[in-house]
């Protein structure tokens, strides 16, 4: 805003938490811009990792609102203000809890890889059978699920991610 208006901002120690406090100190000197420019997309960055399923209550006596925890902010400035520096500083520590969330979750989607490859055979093979076999008393009391039904489709094991968009 306009320092003649809103005068100038400083952030001081008791307007955030601490650690968030010491983080954009330290970050804001080593990229060189004002500790305000990183304390807000930390605290929006920290916001994000409540998970959804966490609500607020907006009005103390009307339990039928709520809303996720989150918060928004648009970052704005002119070219060169170091941004996009800021925000990948920022997001850092969601970016790793997300790679070893990856790596935690490899084992179910190497399964689900395999799974699909069994799946897409057998749908092939089990839509070639009925096209050509006609059923007998034997083959339609077998439980063979190849031979009577269709082969049930692996579900693809959800991804967890906690960065979702960055338009920078």
């Amino acid at each position: 805003g306009d320092e003649l208006i809103t005068g100038k901002l400083e952030l001081k120690r008791r307007h955030i938490p601490p650690v968030v406090f010491d983080f954009a100190q330290d970050t804001a000197e080593r990229i060189g811009v004002d500790p305000i420019v990183v304390a807000a997309p930390v605290i929006v960055v920290a916001a994000s990792a409540i998970p959804d399923a966490t609500k607020v209550q907006p009005k103390l006596n009307d339990d039928k609102w709520l809303e996720s925890a989150r918060l928004w902010m648009a970052l704005v400035a002119e070219p060169g203000f170091k941004k996009t520096p800021v925000l990948k500083e920022v997001v850092k520590p969601l970016r790793e809890v997300e790679a070893k969330w990856a790596q935690a979750d490899q084992l179910s989607v190497e399964s689900y890889k395999l799974s699909k490859i069994i799946y897409d055979n057998d749908l092939k093979d089990f839509q070639s059978k009925r096209g050509k076999a006609k059923p007998t008393k034997e083959s339609v009391k077998s439980t063979t699920p190849s031979k009577r039904t269709p082969p049930i489709e692996p579900q693809k094991p959800p991804l967890r991610r906690k960065v979702v968009n960055d338009t920078t």
